[in-house]
């Protein structure tokens, strides 16, 4: 008997097993080659996750900007209004102590004061909150820059 003899004998005796092995080789090279593509897809998946973060950060540090600067122009207003409404006072205040002075009868309404020192008070109440809001703002943006920093975005 031949080589060849031998071989084709031996293969069709024992071909069940060597389909098994022969399956079992080629399920392990697809494993792995899916293993590869898995571990490429999963690593490209993690960039863009961390990409797509990034790009949250960026956009929530603009809209805090964005509302600071919002907030910044609110208190500009409300402090100038405030520093209207303080002067106006203090003016009809002046005049009515000047015409009580004189010995003149004072023909302006006694709630004039009043309503002035309420609009005072609610202006100061407005900037209160607005400059708190502003602090706090800024604090969040400040710990925002800060793990960016850290992050190594910067």
């Amino acid at each position: 008997m031949s080589t060849l003899d031998l071989i084709i004998d031996f293969l069709t005796k024992h071909w069940e097993g060597l389909a098994s092995i022969l399956l079992s080789v080629v399920s392990i090279g697809i494993a792995i080659c899916s293993a590869r593509s898995t571990s490429k897809d999963a690593s490209r998946q993690i960039a863009s996750v961390k990409e797509l973060g990034e790009i949250q950060t960026e956009a929530s540090l603009l809209s805090l900007d964005m509302e600071l600067q919002k907030v910044e122009a609110q208190l500009y207003q409300k402090r100038k209004d405030y520093n209207e409404i303080r002067g106006e006072r203090m003016k009809f205040e002046l005049e009515e102590l000047n015409h009580k002075a004189s010995g003149f009868n004072w023909p302006a309404k006694p709630n004039t004061s009043v309503i002035l020192k309420d609009r005072e008070s609610k202006l100061e109440d407005d900037i209160k909150y607005l400059t708190d809001l502003k602090t706090r703002l800024s604090n969040i943006r400040r710990r925002m820059m800060k793990y960016k920093k850290e992050e190594g975005r910067i």
